[in-house]
């Protein structure tokens, strides 16, 4: 009887050298694929210490890119599920990642953040207890989701204060575009997300307005964090129809994109709105329009994030990589990155819809 424990011990250290086993040649694959990718691919030369690194965490830390990320399988499908057009259980927050931890860019109406007086510039510094610090918007997405009516406590700071609040997870509606035909016979147009149905919501919601009488038209990328490029590409094309909408620096080479030519432009007075939170898809749009002369944007200058990610599969799908491989300019050659697109009439105390109203 006394020889048993002993036989379970070994048992059990057996099956676990088994799955260590089995594990280390998956981990092996996903970080010699990490590694492959990086090195042919990433915007700039990776120096060979970076390289080394003894897995695929510590070599994106090295890399010291924020908007370089390794993905879960679950991990990946929240990031995907976090594009565009969905709907979720949640808060109702627009996040971008920030030194001190998860900026809010934007509040969802009829959210429970907005019940909270959760606010456009806070920033979240942990949930349930977790340090929001160093984590990517994709790491952070799965701790503030969660089940319906689930609670979760949050730290925050406004300003020079901070405060804690709990707040329960609702069920999320996020339509990407929302339209309204203001007095004037004004079209408003707010693209709230770059999504995969932006582009069909987008072109039923100027065909609705049109058949109300607008005879301009307002778009709305205020705390629009972006979204897929392809999207922001078909938008352009109602405005600079095929003519070039951004161009591109990767590794080696130079390119440019064009824009994707729509079958019925949009030759109205348009004025676009942006801010400080208007990011990436959005920025790409906004200096698009701005470069043609087809629009005049007004507002705060945008956020500055002028890279372009691919997400690459590691191993067998154990894992995913987003990796930055270019930079991207507008098409004037005009550098976004750390700087923005600077509006061509910049507002920060009066209404920008009223203010485009007039205009």
């Amino acid at each position: 009887m006394r020889s048993y424990p002993k036989k379970i011990a070994v048992s059990l250290l057996s099956v676990f050298f088994f799955f260590t086993l089995l594990l280390a040649p998956a981990q092996a694959a996903i970080l010699d694929d990490a590694r492959a990718i990086i090195e042919a691919t990433y915007v700039d030369p990776v120096d060979e210490r970076v390289l080394q690194a003894e897995s695929v965490e510590k070599l994106l830390e090295k890399l010291n890119d924020p908007h370089s990320v390794f993905f879960t399988p679950e991990e990946y499908q929240a990031f995907v599920d976090s594009i565009g057009d969905s709907t979720f259980s949640g808060i109702g927050v627009q996040i971008e990642s920030v030194a001190e931890g998860i900026l809010v860019t934007g509040v969802l109406s009829g959210s429970s953040a907005e019940a909270a007086n959760i606010k456009a510039g806070d920033i979240i510094l942990s949930v349930d207890g977790k340090s929001l610090q160093g984590l990517t918007t994709e790491q952070a997405v799965p701790l503030i989701r969660g089940p319906e009516s689930s609670s979760i406590k949050m730290a925050l700071k406004r300003g020079n204060s901070s405060f804690s609040l709990s707040i329960l997870r609702q069920t999320v509606v996020v339509p990407s575009v929302q339209t309204e035909f203001l007095a004037g016979n004004i079209g408003y147009i707010d693209i709230d997300s770059f999504g995969l149905e932006t582009i069909s919501e987008f072109r039923q919601g100027v065909d609705e307005l049109r058949l109300k009488g607008a005879e301009s038209f307002i778009i709305d990328l205020r705390s629009n964090s972006g979204g897929y490029l392809l999207t922001a590409l078909d938008i352009a094309g109602y405005f600079i129809g095929s003519d070039p909408a951004l161009k591109t620096q990767f590794r080696n080479k130079a390119d440019i994109m064009y824009a994707s030519e729509q079958r019925r432009a949009m030759n109205e007075p348009t004025i676009f709105l942006v801010n400080e939170f208007s990011a990436s898809a959005s920025e790409i749009l906004a200096a698009a329009v701005q470069d043609h002369d087809k629009a005049l944007v007004i507002g705060q200058t945008t956020y500055g994030k002028g890279s372009m990610q691919r997400v690459f599969r590691l191993g067998s799908g154990e894992g995913f990589l987003k990796l930055t491989t270019a930079r991207f300019f507008s098409p004037d050659g005009n550098s976004i990155e750390g700087e923005g697109v600077s509006p061509d009439l910049t507002i920060t105390e009066n209404d920008p819809i009223k203010t485009a109203q007039l205009l």
